[in-house]
Parts: C-alpha cells; structure tokens; sequence
C-alpha cells in the first residue's frame, strides 16, 4: 500500500516537472511586480484614501497573463502517460488509500490543462461498456470509476460538460451499465446525480442562423474577407449538422435503455431523467422531439413508482408549453380603446378612463374583444401603447400536420383513453396519501396545457365523469378533492382562448360542478378549493371572468337569504359558514371589481348587526373579510 502511494506522488512529481519550471520562472518574473501592486493597493486604501484604479488595473493585467498561460500550456506525452496510469490506480487498485490518492492527484493535473479531462474519457466508456460482458469486475472498481465521473472542488462532473460528444459518449454506457443494483453504488448515483442535477444548465449549441441575418453580415464586412467568412459560415453549418446527429442518437439511445424490459429501474429512471435535459435541443429543431419521445413520456405517467411519473409529469409539461402556438399580439393605441384616457400620468385609484374594465361584459363581442389580463394596467396610469393579445388561438388536433404534430398526437390518443385518465388520477390520489394535500402546481400545469393545446374539454375523455366521482369520493376525501381541484383549475385556466359556444356549454357543466363542490366541502377541504380558484383567476381579464364572479356572488346573495331567515336557536350550516372563504380566491382581480366587492361589502356591514351570535362570529373574524377589505377601496 505504500507502495502505491509513492508511486502516485512520483509520477505526479515527474509529469509536472516541465509545468513546475516553467510556472517557477513566471513566478519569480511576477512576484516582485505582485507584491509592489499590492503594497500600494494597501497604502491607496488605508492610507492615502485615494481611488486605486491604477493599481487595480494592474492586479487585472497581472490576473490575464497568468491566465493566457494557464490556457496555452500544452499536454505532453510525459503528462498524458501518467494521466492513463493515474486512471489505471483509481479504478483498478486494490488499495482504498491508493485510489483515493490517485484520484486526488489525477484531478489536480487536469485541472492544470485545458480540455485534459477528455483525455480519461475513452478509459471510462471502455471500463462501463466492459460491465455488460464481464462478471468478475468489482464494486470497488465500479465505485472508482463513477468517483471520478463525480469530480471534485477541483475537477467539474464529467456529466455535467457542456459537450454535446461527451455526453453522447457517456450517458450511454453509464445508463447501461450493470451492477447498479448494488446498494452502495445506488447511493453514490443518487449523490451523482442530485449534484449533476444543480448544477447541470441545458444548453443547445444549435444556433439558428437566418439567411437575413448572413446576408447583413455580409453587407457589414469588408470584401477582402469573403472567402475566410463563408469557409467559417459553412464549418458552423457543419458543426451544426453533426451535433444535431449527436442529440438524435444520444436520445434514441436514451429511449430504448427506458423501454428495455432487461434494463434495471434504476438505469429506466435516470435514462428518463437525463432526456429532460436534452428537451431544449428541441426548441430550434423540431424533428428532434420524436413521437417515441413522448409516447415514453406518456407512458410512464401512470407507472407504479412516482419517481417515473413526477419525472415524466416535468417532461410532458416542458414539451407542452414548448409546442404551444405563439399568442398573436396586437399594438393599439391607448386613445383607439379609451376614451379620454390618462397616457402616461400618475394618478392611481378609480377614474371614469378606467371604469370600462368591469367584469359585467357583452359576450356578442367576445371574440373580437380587447381583453387586459395584467391588473397593473390603468390603475396608475395608462400606457401610450397597448399590446393585446388576440382572443383566438391555434389548437392541435388529430390526424393535423406541422410542426410538432406527431408528437403532439401521441399525448392527445392518451387522453382520449378513458382508463388511461383513471389510472392517472388514482396514482395522483395515492401521492396525494404520501405526500400531503398541498396543491400541485406542475399536475395543474399539465391540465391547463391539455386543455390549451387542444382547445376542447373532449381532449381528456368524460372529464366531468372523473370531476363528480372525485369530488363524491368519501374514501380519501382530501386526495380525491386535492387531485379534483388541479384538474377543474387546469379547466378553467386552460379554456381562456376557447370560442365562446365552447364557453357557453363549459359554464352549464361547471354551475353542476360547483354546487357539487360546495356541498360536499370539509373542514380539511375548503383551503384545497380556495387555492384552485385563486390559482384559476390569476391574470384573467374579469371580463372572461363574469361566469365565475356571477356564481359567486349568486350564490353568497343565496347564503345571506338563508342567514336573514334563522332565529337566535339555529346554528347555520357548514357549508354556509365556509363559502365566505372561498372569497379570498377573488382577491386576484384586485381593484378591477370594485362594483362587485362594492355589493358584497354593504351585505356584511349589514349582518354584523344580526341577533344569531354565531353569524356575527361568522362574518366579521373570518379571514375572507379582511381579505375583501383589503381587496377594495372606495371609488
């Protein structure tokens, strides 16, 4: 064992020497000049209180020599033998101690060179594919190798480089590499990958290059470089071409380790989770997102572990919002919609040029309606230009052709597959038991993107059916009410560029929805539905909004009848008690409502006199009250 350990720090002595020489040379030259900086870097700021500009252009100049050294100092054949040797010890030694220090020293010596760390890379890929076939290699020698895949303080993870060919090298091998199953090397993955997680960036080095944009460059240069400028233009278009290969195959690859039946989980999970990571690849080049892709997506969202489906809930949200169609927008001028408006002006509060957007609205203009979903706007001021988003938008449906279509298609047949849907949300109900009953943004984003690419309530099959059964469960309540509330939020939310027939046959179907939803409410339940409805209002014109605000306050002129009607001896239901609550969700519109909170207000000044105790205790130390207080100020 000693042995081994001064053979490590021989040959890291010998392989360093010519760096060593050189750098002491370099060190002597700069060391006077360092340290006459730094005195009168000292002197400048304790002393003679002035700006040490001129020194700190120094310290600069003196930091970008040594690093313009640092980069061109080349790897020998002395450095890159004792590189292999050092490899050799930290994967294959006997010794723990010597491993380690090997591994220590190997990391150090790369850290002097630039792009060293490629030199090890063949090793590794040849040591991981040597797993499929032999038997005899140890835990010892496979924990070594994914050691030095790990990195240090010194050297960055070899699975985090921004290099589209190292990657494609090594997520392979590593991914198909046996004994994983062992326990110690599982926990040495999870650290692995939790840290290439944090520190990981998606990256894509396919930068799209428009024909107006060369022929501007063009223009811009002088002549005498053409030959050398379209030589480089068309080595980028090369390199382009050939890492595009590399993304297709690196995810090809990826898929069927996730698809193989004779794979481990654990190499199907981190394969899926690794596939996140190569999603923007697809943003500039559409035929990347394969329909393999997202069918393997799909697939996993009703696997038996979560980890597949919180992993491939992420993914099929990313790919959603990335195939979504772009928003038309429009310009107008502020002075085109309003009518003697303030542009420009500081003057907040409610003004005659505000007034219009009220939640009242005619829906024989909906579709060429100008709707403002910030609430910032008007409130201050009103801007000199107005972009509005047009009131229609594309969808996806099945059988169309274009970008993205084929693999939009593979989510949409999922969907429409009644069973699908119910497996789905009973594996939701069951993460709901182990994880709690908070509101889950990501499950809620992909209803919305389903209901939004897709524009129709038919996109997930007898949608309604699964709402009423959920909200009628009484088996696991919370669960089933938690999994409802991210389903009916997805629903409204993702229907807010729907034409308005298609809006008109939602809200029947919601009013039945609602009432059920307000007759079996719970204790447990009421904070579960209060953040869906908040969360559906959030950057919603209230004008699309004069449904909900409309039942809403319906059905709390309909709670205070009942209330007028009871003796000092009736105590008041709970589900009458509780609907106050769910008016906190409306505290999203703001100022914009001000009619609205303007009616509901003068009804609860009104029963803060009432005889019954118990409706007092009701209205006025509720939370829902403060919150519409706090919501409206008086015109």
């Amino acid at each position: 064992m000693t042995f081994g350990l001064d053979l490590t720090r021989i040959m890291m002595l010998s392989t360093n020497l010519t760096f060593m020489v050189t750098g002491l040379i370099i060190a002597l030259k700069y060391y006077d000049f360092f340290c006459d900086i730094n005195n009168r870097f000292v002197q400048s700021c304790l002393i003679e209180k002035k700006y040490p500009r001129e020194e700190l252009i120094r310290r600069v100049m003196l930091q970008y020599e040594f690093r313009c050294f640092h980069l061109h100092t080349t790897l020998s054949d002395l450095d890159y033998q004792a590189v292999i040797a050092l490899t050799n010890l930290s994967i294959n030694s006997f010794y723990q101690v010597v491993r380690e220090e090997a591994r220590t020293q190997l990391f150090e010596l790369l850290s002097q060179f630039q792009y060293s760390i490629l030199t090890i890379l063949p090793n590794i890929v040849k040591f991981l594919n040597k797993t499929h076939t032999d038997k005899k290699i140890s835990t010892e020698q496979l924990e070594g190798c994914l050691l030095l895949l790990k990195g240090n303080s010194i050297q960055t993870s070899l699975l985090t480089k921004q290099d589209w060919y190292v990657l494609g090298k090594l997520w392979p091998s590593l991914f198909r590499c046996k004994h994983l199953e062992n326990e110690s090397i599982q926990k040495l993955l999870d650290n692995i990958f939790s840290s290439a997680n944090l520190n990981f960036n998606s990256f894509n080095n396919q930068i799209c290059l428009s024909d107006q944009t060369v022929s501007s460059a063009y223009e811009l240069c002088s002549s005498t470089t053409f030959a050398t400028d379209e030589l480089r233009l068309k080595l980028f278009r090369q390199k382009c071409t050939f890492e595009k290969q590399i993304i297709s195959k690196l995810m090809d690859d990826l898929i069927d380790i996730a698809n193989d039946s004779s794979a481990s989980p654990k190499s199907k999970e981190i394969s899926l989770f690794s596939l996140i990571f190569l999603l923007d690849s697809c943003k500039n080049s559409p035929g990347l997102l394969s329909p393999q892709c997202v069918q393997v997506f799909a697939k996993n969202l009703v696997h038996e572990k979560q980890n597949f489906r919180r992993i491939s809930t992420d993914a099929l949200c990313m790919i959603m919002k990335m195939c979504k169609f772009k928003k038309v927008i429009s310009e107008h001028k502020t002075e085109e919609l309003i009518e003697q408006a303030q542009v420009d002006t500081y003057a907040p509060g409610y003004r005659e040029d505000n007034a219009w957007n009220l939640y009242n609205y005619n829906f024989a203009e909906w579709q060429d309606g100008k709707f403002l979903d910030k609430s910032y706007w008007g409130y201050y001021s009103w801007p000199s230009r107005l972009q509005i988003a047009s009131n229609h938008r594309l969808t996806y449906s099945e059988h169309m052709d274009g970008k993205y279509c084929e693999a939009m298609e593979q989510i949409f047949l999922r969907f429409k597959k009644k069973n699908f849907v119910k497996k789905f949300l009973r594996s939701s109900q069951l993460e709901g038991d182990k994880c709690g009953n908070r509101f889950d943004a990501k499950k809620f984003y992909l209803f919305k993107s389903v209901f939004r690419n897709y524009g129709s309530v038919e996109a997930i099959e007898s949608v309604f059916e699964h709402l009423f059964d959920l909200v009628r469960d009484t088996t696991a309540t919370e669960c089933s009410h938690k999994i409802a509330a991210e389903l009916a939020s997805g629903l409204i939310r993702g229907s807010k560029y729907w034409p308005h027939e298609q809006l008109c046959a939602l809200w029947t179907q919601l009013e039945s929805l609602f009432d059920l939803i307000v007759e079996h409410m719970t204790k447990d339940t009421i904070d579960i539905w209060t953040e869906c409805f908040s969360n559906s209002f959030e950057d919603q014109d209230p004008r699309r909004m004069t449904f909900y605000l409309n039942y809403f306050k319906s059905g709390f002129v309909k709670i205070l009848n009942e209330l007028n009607v009871m003796d000092v001896k009736t105590r008041p239901a709970f589900k009458m008690t509780n609907f106050m609550q769910l008016l906190t969700s409306l505290s999203q519109f703001e100022w914009r409502i001000a009619e609205f909170w303007n009616d509901l207000i003068e009804d609860i000044t009104y029963l803060m006199g009432h005889s019954n105790k118990l409706i007092r205790e009701i209205i006025y130390p509720k939370k829902s009250l403060g919150a519409i207080l706090g919501s409206w100020r008086k015109p």
